[in-house]
């Protein structure tokens, strides 16, 4: 008996640490450097994925069993990181639209550093895509979203699309069902006015009639 609940207490533990072992993806600045964030023993790629998102590098680690979005469990899920790439900013081929992939794996520090040299590409990301596969995933993480930031605005180009601007923490949310996509980007360094990608469509802050809401209960 004793045996038994000393495996049964044991298994909590472990299960416990586990969990605090994840990193959570809503607690991120978005301008951390890329080490921090990766496990070099994970599945992952880097490099260009322009139906995803062109005009930057992706990073795309294969399975989120790593990470979680505020206490969400993320494994089973794709998540992407945006990292800032003047090589790609003005590179013709991805400027000429369609599909175009071009991925590599790394294993270490050293692979990383020669591929983000070769894309002309800084060591820190500015944006997570998240995958959402399941609609219970999206129920959850559109709950949190409302908790913490209120009611979103809807997102004109899609049917379920909405959007947040949270300005005391410089960041754009996209949270895009339709196409199983969580976006959160630091806008730091981004335009204040429009923003366009394949799961959003082209979105103007501007307009009157489609204009963000300011949160500021960041």
């Amino acid at each position: 008996m004793k045996k038994t609940l000393f495996l049964f207490f044991f298994s909590l533990v472990i299960i416990s640490c586990q969990g605090q072992n994840k990193k959570d993806l809503s607690q991120l600045q978005l301008n951390e450097t890329i080490e921090i964030f990766v496990d070099f023993n994970d599945a992952k790629t880097i490099g260009v994925e322009t139906v995803e998102y062109p005009y930057c590098l992706l990073l795309e680690i294969r399975d989120g069993k790593n990470y979680t979005f505020d206490g969400i469990d993320l494994t089973g899920q794709k998540v992407f990181l945006q990292i800032d790439s003047e090589l790609l900013k003005t590179d013709s081929l991805t400027k000429q639209g369609g599909g175009h992939i071009d991925v590599e794996s790394f294993k270490d520090k050293t692979a990383l550093s020669a591929i983000l040299k070769k894309y002309k590409a800084i060591n820190t990301i500015y944006g997570v895509r998240i995958e959402m596969k399941t609609g219970n995933l999206k129920k959850q993480l559109l709950a949190i979203l409302e908790k913490k930031y209120g009611k979103g605005t809807k997102n004109p180009n899609t049917d379920n699309g909405l959007y947040w601007n949270v300005k005391e923490g410089h960041r754009f949310i996209f949270f895009a069902p339709d196409y199983d996509r969580l976006i959160v980007l630091n806008n730091t360094n981004l335009s204040k006015t429009c923003y366009w990608d394949a799961m959003n469509g082209s979105i103007d802050f501007i307009s009157p009639l489609i204009s963000l809401n300011l949160i500021t209960n960041f």
